[in-house]
C-alpha cells in the first residue's frame, strides 16, 4: 500500500504538468550609443501579459520620443527615440496596469541607458562605415507614397480590404550594414506601422517607417473641404502624440479608436484620403481639422488660425520640417499663433529659424506706440468729420430758412410788379391813338420820344 502511495505522489509531483505563469516585460535597444541627429529603436515586449505601459526618456532634451500610455497584449512594439543633444538619457519601461494570464499584477520597471555623442563622434573610427541608408524599399504589389528616397524615412501605403500579409523588400546602400524588418509580415485591418531598421557598421541606425492602411470592408466615409476621406477605425499600432492617450469615439453611430488629450477636450482621429495618405485630424462637432504639431526645443505647438493679427504684421508662409506653415511677418520678425500641447494655452510665438526655437511673443514698445498713434489719428479724423458734418448741417438749415424767406419776398414783389404793369397797360391803351408802340419800338422819332417823356412826367405828377 505504501509503494502504491509513493508512485501516486511521484506522478502528481513530477509526471502531471502544472501550468506555470511566466508573464514578464522586457526592453532592448538597437544601439546604446548614438550621435546627435540620429535615432535609436527601443523594443518593448510583454510576454504572456497585457496591460498599459509607459516608455519614457529621463531627459527629452537629450533623447526625445516614447509614449506615456501604451496598451500591449502579449506583443512587442518598437519605439523610435531621437538624439537631440549630447549627454545620456535613461529610457524606462514602466508597467502601470499589467497582469499575466493568471491575473497576477506585474510590477517593477525596466530601463536602458543611451549615450548621445556629438555629430563628429560617429566618425572617430574611420575604418568603420557609417552608412545606414537603403538604396531601395518597397512593399510587393503596393505603391509607397512619396516615391522612395534614401533620405526620406516616412512613407504611407494602402492595401485592399482582406489583406492579411505583405512582403517588404529592401536593399542596403552599404554591404557592411544590417537590415531588419523585411520579409513577409502579418497585417490587420486598419493602420499598421511597419519599421525597417538599418544598422551601419559603426552602430548608428536609421529607421524607415511605413504606415500601411488595410482598407476596411465597410468604410466610414466623411467629407473635409469637399473631399472624401475614410475614417480609420483601428489605430492601436500608432503612437499617440505627446500628451494624448488612446481612447474611443463614436462617428456616425460607430465606435472608432482615437487619441484624446490627457488634460484637454481635444480628440484626434485618423483619416485616409483617396491616394492612401493618412493624417490625424481634430474631431469636434462633426467637423474635421488637419492636425499638425511641431516641436521646438521644449515646446510642441499646434498652429491654429488667430482671431486678430498684431498691428503691422502680414500673412506669409514658412517651411518647418519640409511642410508649409502659416505665419505672420513684420520686417525680420516672424510669429506663429497656436496651442502649446503641454499647457493647452493659445499664444503668439516668435519663431527663430536658425535655432528652430519658439518664444512667447509680446508686442514691442514700438508696436504699441504705432498702434497708439494710429488710434489718435483715427480719433482726430473722426472728431474732424463730426465737426464738419455739424457745420454743414447748420449751414444747410440757414440756407433753407433764407431761401424760404427770400422766396416769400420775391413773391410779394412779383405781385406788386404785376399790378403796376397792369396799370401801365391801361394807360397805354388810353393813349393808343397818340403813341403807336410797335412803330416806336421799330423807328422812334423825336415826336414819339417827346410824347413818351410827357406821359412819364404825368405819371410822376
Amino acid at each position: 500500500m505504501k509503494k502504491i502511495l509513493k508512485y501516486f505522489l511521484f506522478a502528481v509531483l513530477f509526471v502531471i504538468p502544472f501550468k506555470v505563469s511566466a508573464g514578464s516585460i522586457s526592453i532592448s535597444a538597437s544601439s546604446t550609443s548614438v550621435s546627435v541627429g540620429q535615432s535609436v529603436s527601443i523594443k518593448v515586449s510583454l510576454n504572456d501579459a497585457s496591460g498599459t505601459v509607459s516608455v519614457t526618456s529621463s531627459s527629452p532634451t537629450v533623447l526625445s520620443g516614447g509614449s506615456s500610455s501604451e496598451f500591449l497584449d502579449s506583443e512587442s512594439k518598437t519605439f523610435t527615440f531621437y538624439a537631440k543633444s549630447e549627454g545620456s538619457a535613461t529610457v524606462t519601461l514602466n508597467p502601470t496596469d499589467v497582469t499575466d494570464s493568471d491575473e497576477k499584477t506585474i510590477t517593477g520597471s525596466k530601463s536602458i541607458t543611451i549615450t548621445v555623442g556629438s555629430k563628429s563622434s560617429s566618425k572617430s573610427n574611420s575604418n568603420l562605415s557609417g552608412d545606414n541608408t537603403l538604396s531601395s524599399l518597397e512593399i510587393e504589389g503596393i505603391e509607397l507614397s512619396p516615391k522612395f528616397s534614401k533620405n526620406t524615412t516616412s512613407y504611407t501605403a494602402s492595401a485592399k480590404a482582406g489583406t492579411e500579409k505583405v512582403t517588404i523588400k529592401a536593399t542596403k546602400s552599404d554591404s557592411s550594414s544590417k537590415v531588419s524588418g523585411t520579409g513577409e509580415l502579418e497585417v490587420k485591418e486598419g493602420l499598421n506601422e511597419l519599421e525597417v531598421v538599418v544598422t551601419a557598421e559603426d552602430g548608428s541606425t536609421k529607421t524607415y517607417t511605413i504606415k500601411l492602411t488595410v482598407d476596411e470592408q465597410d468604410p466610414i466615409e466623411v467629407k473635409v473641404d469637399g473631399k472624401k476621406y475614410t475614417v480609420i477605425r483601428k489605430i492601436s499600432e500608432m503612437d499617440p502624440p505627446s500628451g494624448y492617450k488612446k481612447d474611443k469615439v463614436k462617428i456616425k453611430d460607430e465606435e472608432v479608436e482615437c487619441f484624446k488629450h490627457e488634460k484637454f477636450d481635444t480628440i484626434l482621429v485618423l483619416l485616409k484620403d483617396s491616394k492612401g495618405k493618412t493624417n490625424l485630424y481634430v474631431y469636434k462637432d462633426n467637423k474635421y481639422t488637419l492636425y499638425k504639431e511641431y516641436t521646438f526645443s521644449k515646446i510642441t505647438l499646434y498652429p491654429t488660425k488667430p482671431n486678430k493679427i498684431p498691428a503691422g504684421f502680414k500673412k506669409t508662409t514658412i517651411t518647418i520640417n519640409n511642410e508649409k506653415v502659416t505665419a505672420y511677418k513684420k520686417g525680420d520678425v516672424i510669429i506663429i499663433y497656436g496651442m502649446n500641447t503641454e499647457t493647452g494655452k493659445y499664444n503668439w510665438y516668435r519663431y527663430d529659424k536658425q535655432e528652430n526655437t519658439l518664444q512667447i511673443y509680446k508686442p514691442e514698445k514700438n508696436d504699441s506706440d504705432e498702434l497708439k498713434k494710429e488710434l489718435d489719428l483715427y480719433k482726430m479724423i473722426t472728431y474732424g468729420l463730426a465737426g464738419l458734418s455739424f457745420i454743414l448741417f447748420i449751414a444747410l438749415i440757414v440756407n433753407i430758412v433764407k431761401k424760404r424767406r427770400y422766396t416769400k419776398e420775391e413773391r410779394m414783389q412779383k405781385k406788386k410788379d404785376k399790378k403796376e404793369m397792369k396799370n401801365s397797360m391801361k394807360e397805354f391803351r388810353k393813349d393808343k391813338e397818340d403813341i403807336d408802340i410797335k412803330r416806336i419800338m421799330d423807328e422812334p422819332t423825336e415826336v414819339d420820344i417827346k410824347k413818351i417823356m410827357d406821359e412819364l412826367d404825368k405819371d410822376d405828377e
